[in-house]
């Protein structure tokens, strides 16, 4: 992960303040931040896409209600490791319509850690590239998750 010692929190919130309230798309890799909370993220409620790679976080927690959100990218982030960490439980509250999460190199490593995602009705992808949980645990995520129909991961996709 690359993290540049340029940004700061207040660079963030210039940055989001910068965006129209009708945005579609915000892409927020390599600021520095650990959660989604004190962002100012409640006004973007058309929001498709969302993009928080290489961030350094370990939480969702703070992610406003995103109806519309369909695409969120938290690759290269640190989620996995924090224990009983309940980070993609907070995403079936706030990310109902939610249809592909990128999760790629988060240190997930239990099948359990993603059981929450079976909440998200509309999930159809998930990325685990780069995690220990990946091809290999094709029967447990089929079981833990039913709707997603795509796990992409370890060099090649599979349904």
């Amino acid at each position: 992960m690359f993290h540049s010692g340029f940004y700061s929190q207040y660079d963030i919130v210039g940055y989001l303040e910068g965006k129209p309230d009708d945005a579609k798309t915000i892409i927020l890799d390599e600021f520095p931040i650990t959660s989604f909370t004190g962002l100012p993220l409640q006004r973007f409620y058309n929001l498709r896409c969302l993009s928080a790679n290489a961030c350094g976080l370990t939480s969702v927690v703070g992610l406003p209600l995103m109806p519309n959100l369909t695409f969120l990218q938290l690759n290269d982030n640190r989620l996995g490791f924090a224990e009983n960490n309940p980070q993609l439980a907070a995403l079936a509250r706030t990310t109902p319509n939610l249809k592909r999460l990128t999760l790629a190199n988060n240190g997930i490593i239990t099948v359990q850690q993603l059981e929450p995602l079976k909440n998200l009705p509309a999930l159809r992808t998930v990325d685990l590239y780069s995690n220990t949980v990946t091809r290999a645990h094709h029967r447990q995520l089929v079981l833990a998750v039913p709707q997603v129909v795509r796990w992409d991961g370890d060099g090649g996709d599979f349904e």
